[in-house]
Formats: structure tokens, sequence, C-alpha cells
């Protein structure tokens, strides 16, 4: 007899049990949900390894930590440089244009190395990379303290600090985005906070250094920083799941992004979205680093010492790290996109206002105020990155911040020949305010072509 079909009976007959299920007024039974004993995947995994395949379980604060470990280590030295600007000019005698060269060549080669790191940590994982990250710190450090020519030390630490923080950036971000879904806000809030805290406290340990000891000194001190990286490599882990076939599975079954990253650029550079977001990223970095990379040489200008404008930076790094975990936070109550909006709003009108600070007080206002508005958009630019790709996010972050690393470069450099230009810094303010006003404009584009973040 065809389960298709109930039989003929007799009025008033009862419906056999067995096709009750059948009946118009039965719903369709639900599937039962299986067990991790139960369950055949899961079975595949070790006790371990049931462990770390949970989303946002207690390992993946672990992640999240270590992944800030090692930019605190690599981008938070790279926004230090600002400390010794002073001693560098005076000791090669370059201009403000020169002098901004080796943080933007680095912050250049951040994303275009984490463009390859990245393919690596999706498909093998991270620790490796902090290995070889820690490597090239280091020998940024010795080549940049025994340099004699300060294009020698353009390109030592242009190319091996660029290097050493593509090498983990990139990974540390798509390991967080691998591990946490509901707190992914938060996590990538915490990694760049702990790179923005080393761009709080390396200035003031830089220029404590630097008076003390001499800036060549202070590299060599600084070797020491790579230890951090050697700490992540041991604590941190992939993802794990069941093996699929990666090139056939989608992304609900590769969901580790485990799989192989061969080819994983064709999708995504077929993406309209990417290169609305790689212009965004741009945008952002070309506002971000103007004062990053000058805010000691124009807190010099207006009559602050040296050690007041040390503090500036500081004060500027810090807030960035407040800023990181603050809009993290609220960005698990509200929409990312509507908090990125916000504080493109924000930066823009700092950067405007930025001229107009003339006494202590107020340079460290801006500091602050710039500061929490950049924690802001670093953390919720991310995250919308991540929410508008499924699988292989080291790679979709790396690839959208080449536009972050080209805005790294230009910003600073067109900034400090624009202030060599008029004699003043109201040109570049005006500039970065407009960068940030360009990238809210654009926003709105994402809505219609992005996915909803």
């Amino acid at each position: 007899m065809s389960d298709e079909y109930s039989p003929i009976l007799p009025f008033g007959s009862e419906v056999p049990t067995v096709h009750a299920q059948y009946s118009l007024s039965q719903t369709q039974p639900q599937p039962k949900r299986l067990s991790s004993d139960e369950d055949p995947l899961l079975q595949q995994l070790s006790e371990q390894q049931r462990l770390w395949a949970d989303e946002d379980s207690a390992y993946s604060w672990v992640i999240a930590v270590c992944g800030g470990l090692t930019v605190f280590a690599t981008i938070g030295f790279i926004n230090t440089f600002g400390v010794f600007t002073d001693a560098l000019q005076k000791e090669f005698g370059v201009d403000s244009f020169a002098i901004s060269l080796p943080p933007s060549i680095a912050n250049l080669l951040v994303p275009l190395i984490g463009l390859l790191a990245g393919g690596v940590g999706d498909r093998y994982g991270p620790r490796w990379l902090y290995v070889a990250s820690a490597l090239c710190m280091v020998g940024a450090m010795f080549v940049c303290a025994f340099a004699h020519s300060f294009w020698l030390l353009s390109v030592a630490y242009g190319i091996l600090m660029g290097a050493a923080a593509g090498l983990a950036y990139t990974p540390s971000l798509g390991l967080v985005a691998q591990w946490m879904q509901r707190y992914r806000s938060i996590g990538m809030g915490l990694v760049f906070m702990e790179a923005n805290v080393g761009g709080s406290l390396l200035p003031l340990l830089a220029s404590y250094l630097d008076d003390t000891y001499g800036w060549r000194k202070a590299f060599q001190y600084f070797s020491l920083l790579p230890l951090l990286l050697l700490v992540a490599a041991v604590l941190t882990r992939q993802r794990t799941g069941p093996k699929v076939d990666s090139k056939n599975a989608t992304d609900e079954e590769d969901p580790t992004n485990e799989g192989s990253s061969e080819g994983a650029l064709i999708p995504l550079l077929s993406k309209a979205v990417t290169y609305l977001l790689w212009v965004m990223g741009f945008c952002q970095a070309y506002g971000f680093f103007t004062p990053i990379v000058h805010i000691n040489e124009y807190a010099l200008k207006q009559g602050l010492d040296k050690g007041q404008a040390d503090l500036a930076l500081s004060v500027l790094g810090g807030a960035i790290a407040v800023g990181n975990l603050v809009w993290g936070v609220v960005g698990t109550l509200l929409a990312p996109l509507t908090l990125l909006r916000l504080s493109y709003v924000l930066s823009a009108v700092c950067l405007g206002a930025w001229p107009l600070c003339k006494s202590v007080t107020t340079v460290l206002a801006f500091a602050g105020a710039a500061g929490f508005c950049s924690g802001g958009f670093l953390t919720m630019f991310t995250t919308v990155v991540t929410l508008n790709y499924d699988s292989h996010h080291s790679t979709a972050i790396a690839l959208v911040f080449t536009g972050w690393g080209v805005g790294s470069l230009v910003g600073p450099v067109l900034s400090g020949a624009l202030k060599d230009w008029t004699a003043a810094y109201m040109v570049p303010a005006e500039c970065g305010a407009g960068s940030f006003a360009l990238a809210l404009i654009l926003t709105f584009l994402l809505s219609l072509v992005g996915k909803r973040a």
C-alpha cells in the first residue's frame, strides 16, 4: 500500500495510528535535534575539539586577547614612530614629507602582506605566522638601531615592520571572526583596544628611553616586544570542525574557514561590495593617519614642550583603545553600520576643529576626542566587513584593508607636503575631514549593494 494516501475505511472507523502523520490536520513532525553523542559530524571530533568547535565559547575570548597581544606589539609600535620624529629630523636633517615615509610604508604593507597571510591563516591557522612576525620585528629593531642613513632606516622600518604587522594583523582578526558570532563586535573591539593600548603606553616608554638612552638604544630595547607574539603563537589555534570537501562545500558546511583558500580572491573580487569597502577603507585611513603621524610635530609647533607633545600622542592612542571597547559593546545592541556612520560624522568634526587647538588643554582635548571616534570606526568598519562575507574572513579583511594601506601612505605624506607648502595645518586637517565625509556618503551605497549589517 502506498504511503501517499490513506485507505478507504467504513464510516466511523478509526484511522490507524500508522497513517495519522499523513492526516491534513496534523503538522509534519520536526526532525529531532541530535545530541553531541548522536551527531555523526561531532563524533568525528575529539573531546577537546568539541569544546573548540563552539562559537562564542570561553576559549574564543582567549583568541581575542591573544590576537590583541600581536597587534599591541606590531601596530602599537608602528603608531609610536611619532615620538622619534624630532630626534630623527635633527640627526638626519629631513623634512616633514620624508619623516612620514617609514610609518607610511609600513602601514601600506600591512594589508598587502596580510593578503597573503590571510589565505595561509584561513587554511592552516596563525601560529607560524606569529613566529615569522616576531622574527621580522626583531630584524627591524636592530637594523634601525644601527642605521646611519635615513633611507636605510626608512626601508628597514617600512618593509620589516610592515611585514611583521601584516603577518599578525589580518590572521588575528580573521580568527576572531571564526570564533565569535554574537559578540564579534566586542571581540574586534578587544583586538583593536590592545593595539591602541600599545599606541598609548609604548609612546610613553619610547619617550623615556629616547630621553634617557637615545633613540638608537630605544630601538634595541623594543626588540623584546616580539616575545608577545611568541606567547600568542603558543596559546592560539584555528577553530576546527569536521573535514569537508571545501571546494564544493557551502559556507554552512565549512563554517570554520579551514578549507582551501585557493580561488578565494576570485569570488571576493567579483562582488561590488568589495570595491565599495575598499574605497571606504582608503578614505578613513587618509583621515585617521594624518593626526597619528603629525600630532607630535603639531604640538611642538604650538609651543608645547616635548613631554606634552608625547603626552598628546599617548592620549590619542589611549582614547582609541577606550573607543574600541566602548563602541564594540554598543555594537552588540545597535546596528554596526549605523554606528560606523556616527563615528565618521564625529571624526570629520574633530579633524575640522583641529587647527583651532592651540593650547595644551585644547590639543589634549582634540587628541582624546579624535581618538575615541577613531576607535569607533576601527571596530565598526572591521565588523561590517566580516558581516558582508560568509567565509575566508582573513582574506576578505586583508583584501579590503589594502585600501586602508594605500590611504595610510597617501594621507600622512600628502598632509606633510600640504603642511610644508602652506606652512599651516588648516588645509591638511580639512582634507582629512573631507575624507570622512566621503566615507559617510559611501555607507549609504553600502546599504544597497551589501548585506544588512
